[in-house]
């Protein structure tokens, strides 16, 4: 069998064939860790934790590529030898698990800022305590005054003892209410010597760290915790009584230059922002499917106008949420991608075109990208980016086509179109069948469906009329339904909800 030796003859603290290995050089088989992929930020969090816990910087080596957490936790124990270090992180672990059990209450609970008399109420704290004591080995403080308080609280009585011969009346006061109260000395003292689990700790530990050192069994503790704050990243992947898998850290971004990414809404954003896709997010949080988009100098005044009148939203609203992030569009600097994420409905579609008229009119005619969500199925089409997990993002990002010059001015030829209402020379444009315009003549042709018939009714007003008919009542019900026939819109429930008959 081959075997593999750690450099330096660091430690490992491997468990193989159900023994614990302590400290020293050790050989450990190869071939016997399973492998798991980790992206590059969630990695870094782990390692976050960890510097926190050993108090020592990770090694460079450990931060990208293949990872192997047995060499790296015999890095953080090389670097931070100091007993009392990893003492503090066995203890803090050790005594929020034992008071959890105790108490009968998630771990995830107890943190550093937990007030302790909330945990340890007066009337069963002795009780508590006698049993918290009997499952850890560590010294716990007592429960009463420290030794100078004993003094001055000792003083006191005396002052008022000897005061009942002076001043009866004040000394008895003094004296007698101090015996009184003397009931409350422990209450009061613990909450003035241990306000927070934190500070309890820091107590334990300091008792504690004189005689503490971690070696040999006590050595299986360290490892423990560790894996702790490993699977607090993923967890039931790491099991401290076996070999640690392999880690591959991958980081699916590191190819991109700078990134700017302008997305179909907050939705998308949040998504993003838990996938962690590093670059600028630029929100658009227009809907220039519906209301006025005519002219040019009084634009933004009357979309301002029509959304506080749509949608009972202040203009100061407008302006914050809407014209900001429009805003930021001229500050992307010329050597940053420029990332559109729209999808292929309507909705998007316009507010499409309209963006891409504006950036080409900020100047930006350069390294403008259409990212279009990744399709899985028909059923899925109008979904657009809603299912998209980190890996379809990842795809969609890699998948994403370079709008050129001709691109750019068809968009604006498109938009200019929409703006003016000229359905024939939209429907002329939207006959293509580049990629880039995936699913532009469905939007058009969808859109021309909207003009008013005889009874001043569009597509999506005849469909919402049906839906009804059909006895559907609560509106949730019809907007499932209105999305199921009609997602080629894209509307959102503000948009149907404004749409149904008033008394609906």
């Amino acid at each position: 069998m081959q075997s593999t030796v750690a450099p330096d003859g660091v430690l490992f603290l491997g468990r193989i064939s159900g023994e614990f290995w302590c400290f020293g050089e050790c050989r450990l088989p190869l071939g016997m860790a399973p492998t798991i992929s980790i992206e590059a930020w969630e990695w870094n969090a782990a390692l976050h934790e960890l510097e926190d816990a050993f108090g020592v910087t990770v090694p460079a080596q450990f931060r990208v590529g293949d990872i192997d957490p047995e060499l790296l936790l015999a890095a953080l124990c090389k670097a931070a030898p100091d007993a009392g270090r990893q003492g503090q992180m066995v203890i803090t672990y050790e005594l929020r698990q034992s008071l959890a059990s105790i108490l009968a209450i998630d771990p995830a609970e107890i943190t550093d800022a937990t007030a302790m008399p909330t945990l340890l109420l007066s009337s069963r704290r002795k009780q508590l305590m006698q049993q918290l004591q009997g499952e850890v080995d560590w010294i716990l403080p007592r429960l009463g005054m420290p030794v100078w308080a004993q003094y001055l609280w000792g003083a006191g009585l005396l002052i008022g003892f000897i005061l009942q011969f002076i001043y009866p009346i004040l000394g008895m006061i003094l004296f007698w209410g101090g015996m009184l109260l003397s009931f409350q000395v422990e209450k009061i003292a613990w909450a003035f010597q241990y306000p927070t689990f934190g500070k309890w700790v820091q107590r334990v530990v300091a008792l504690n760290w004189p005689s503490l050192e971690l070696a040999g069994v006590e050595a299986d503790r360290v490892r423990i915790v560790y894996a702790e704050l490993l699977r607090g990243q993923w967890p039931a992947l790491f099991d401290p009584r076996e070999r640690f898998p392999i880690v591959l850290v991958q980081d699916r971004w590191s190819g991109y230059g700078p990134q700017w990414h302008v997305l179909n809404g907050d939705a998308l954003r949040l998504t993003m922002e838990a996938a962690k896709v590093p670059g600028e997010h630029v929100v658009m949080r227009e809907c220039m499917v519906v209301g006025p988009v005519q002219g040019s100098a009084d634009f933004f005044a009357h979309r301002a106008a029509f959304i506080e009148s749509a949608y009972a939203a202040g203009k100061d609203k407008y302006q914050i949420w809407v014209m900001h992030e429009l805003q930021r569009l001229a500050t992307i600097p010329p050597e940053a991608d420029i990332n559109l994420w729209f999808e292929d409905d309507l909705f998007c579609q316009v507010n499409l075109w309209f963006l891409i008229d504006q950036l080409v009119q900020m100047g930006h005619t350069r390294r403008i990208f259409r990212v279009l969500p990744i399709i899985k199925s028909e059923g899925t089409r109008w979904t657009g980016f809603a299912n998209h997990d980190l890996d379809l993002l990842a795809e969609a990002l890699q998948a994403r086509i370079l709008l050129i010059d001709r691109d750019l001015d068809f968009a604006s030829a498109v938009w200019q179109a929409y703006q003016q209402n000229d359905l024939p020379q939209l429907t002329r444009l939207a006959n293509t069948t580049a990629p880039q315009w995936r699913g532009l003549s469905e939007a058009v042709a969808a859109h021309a469906l909207r003009q008013p018939d005889a009874d001043g009714l569009g597509a999506p007003e005849r469909i919402l009329r049906d839906i009804q008919a059909e006895g559907k009542t609560a509106f949730e019900d019809i907007f499932q339904e209105f999305i199921q026939r009609a997602g080629v819109y894209g509307f959102g429930d503000l948009q149907v909800r404004a749409l149904l008959p008033q008394n609906s």
